[in-house]
């Protein structure tokens, strides 16, 4: 059991499926820490705030024009699982005073902030959409909602009485917790130290925080990492006490979330070794910021690792694995039929592809090569099942999902675009394809753990080298590699397609026919995934990270 009592801060989070308060990975990253931090029964002292997303995230749907149509989900069932703790904060945005209500997971340390409250009148939608959806100016409402997690969560935390010995951010949107800590010991110095000068105060306040604050940076796409203005910041209200100046000092200007998360840290890791490095070399110029180190994530067995193989697995029982996963496989292809109409084959591989949409990733290189993917599909039966959302504001994202509905159409019996991906859905999917497919483009994936929860299942990765796959992978024995080596060109997504269509053409369909060998590659997959989990990812945290940490 360790002694260090932590706040963990995180814009939503992915812990069940009808708590909507969720939409990628960065949410579900969260969702199994909780469960793991729940199962220790108290040997990882952290405690969880997030944001009551009471309209949850979007759930997005495609009309028979090919359009992705954004909706609220029908299903965010929040009462079940929260109570009240009966204890409310307020924060100023716009100048105006807001109330926040603090909620609880029954059932664990986990917090819930929400300003869904009739005092609030026009502010009472802030928590409304996870990532914005309510306001006319999404900008302004992110920052709202930022400050409701940030400085509202460290509010929440001392109303509530929590004894908290230090302080993580998941990612940049929790960065303002930081600018209130800050704001709080000034005020504390001002009162204590009279002849301390403003900007001896600030300094110092700044290096107490900074020296109990620990920090996850996820993206290395540059549109991933968000920054504002600072007067559009003063504006809304997120800099509570501090100064233009002492904002920029922190955030620069404009001021970027991850750039503030790291000088507000003196630890700061990232989620996958080659993440890192990137990392490193796009944050290198920034003063103040911390050694980012490499602690990869991990994903929660009990949620991800279907009952059938887990039992088949502990028993060594290799056969009992690819039974059980021909089980996943039939219940997957009923809810596709359920979804969509189409009826797939048992017999022929199912290759899955769920994620978010956007660029990076690469929806469509499978069929970059078109005549050779017909020739897959003609000669072998290749099936593919796509799923995943794209961010609301995305519209590059979304027609990448319009891209693949439309090829759905042009190959009926073989493509097919399940709408609402969510958890439910993800655990059909990472158990019962037998392939998963992965290919951003290197270096630009964070992490990819929903390759891990694949693998868990016996579902063997065919990836390019990014995120953890470049750590795990060992080529033609627990998953295949594809994609160059080469420095990234122009010519990347032409010569990654071509590597892609003769794996799956040479190595991976005539692996499909041996039994005996697919049986035991699924279990080297499985083998490779038991690394690959919260329970290892928490010790590293506590023994890596929070070790390091005053408080």
């Amino acid at each position: 059991m360790y002694s260090k009592k932590v706040a963990y801060f995180s814009m939503g989070s992915g812990i069940y499926n009808d708590l909507r308060t969720y939409g990628g990975g960065l949410e579900i990253l969260a969702g199994d820490m909780e469960k793991e931090v729940m199962d220790s029964k108290g040997k990882y002292p952290i405690t969880f705030f997030h944001i009551l997303w009471k309209k949850g995230y979007t759930f997005q749907r495609v009309n028979e024009h090919g359009e992705v149509i954004d909706e609220e989900p029908t299903d965010n069932h929040w009462e079940k699982y929260l109570e009240d703790t009966g204890k409310k904060v307020s924060v100023k945005i716009f100048g105006v005073d807001v109330t926040v209500k603090i909620w609880k997971l029954k059932n664990g340390p986990i917090y819930y902030l929400d300003t869904d409250l009739e005092e609030n009148k026009g502010f009472c939608n802030i928590t409304y959409h996870l990532y914005g959806g309510a306001w006319d100016t999404p900008e302004k409402e992110r920052i709202a909602q930022e400050i409701v997690l940030g400085v509202g969560g460290i509010r929440a935390l001392q109303t509530l009485e929590l004894k908290i010995d230090n302080y993580h951010y998941n990612d940049g949107h929790p960065a303002f917790a930081g600018i209130e800590l800050i704001s709080q010991r000034m005020k504390y110095y001002k009162k204590h130290e009279e002849n301390m000068t403003e900007d001896e105060c600030f300094v110092r306040a700044w290096k107490h925080v900074k020296a109990r604050t620990a920090f996850t940076t996820h993206t290395n796409v540059p549109a991933g990492n968000e920054s504002h203005i600072i007067d559009v910041l003063m504006e809304v209200g997120a800099n509570v006490d501090l100064t233009y100046e002492q904002m920029e000092k922190i955030g620069g200007n404009p001021f970027n979330m991850t750039v503030a998360s790291l000088r507000l840290s003196s630890m700061a890791n990232g989620v996958s070794r080659i993440q890192v490095i990137s990392a490193k070399d796009m944050w290198v110029w920034v003063k103040e910021a911390p050694n980012i180190i490499a602690i990869t994530n991990g994903v929660h067995k009990g949620t991800w690792q279907n009952e059938r193989v887990k039992r088949a697995y502990e028993r060594s029982d290799v056969e009992g694995i690819y039974v059980a996963h021909e089980k996943c496989k039939a219940e997957l292809l009923e809810t596709i039929t359920n979804y969509t109409g189409v009826h797939f084959k048992q017999d022929k591989i199912l290759i899955a592809f769920a994620r978010r949409a956007t660029e990076y990733k690469r929806w469509t290189l499978i069929f970059r090569e078109r005549a050779k993917f017909e020739e897959l599909v003609q000669t072998y039966g290749v099936q593919l099942v796509f799923a995943g959302k794209a961010h609301r504001h995305d519209t590059a994202g979304k027609q990448f999902i319009s891209e693949v509905y439309y090829l759905s159409k042009k190959y009926p019996h073989n493509i097919v675009f399940l709408e609402g991906y969510d958890i439910a859905l993800a655990q059909q999917l990472v158990a019962g394809a037998d392939i998963w497919l992965n290919n951003p483009r290197v270096p630009l994936e964070a992490c990819g753990t929903s390759g891990m929860k694949a693998a868990m299942n016996g579902t063997l990765n065919l990836s390019t080298l990014d995120g953890w796959w470049r750590e795990a992978a060992m080529d033609g024995i627990n998953g295949w590699n594809i994609g160059t080596e080469t420095i990234p060109s122009m010519r990347q997504d032409e010569l990654d397609a071509k590597d892609l269509m003769r794996t799956l053409k040479y190595r991976v369909l005539p692996t499909y026919v041996m039994k005996e060998k697919w049986m035991q590659m699924m279990y080297a997959s499985i083998t490779t995934a038991n690394q690959y989990t919260t329970t290892r990812m928490l010790e590293e945290y506590y023994v890596n990270l929070y070790n390091y940490l005053k408080g």
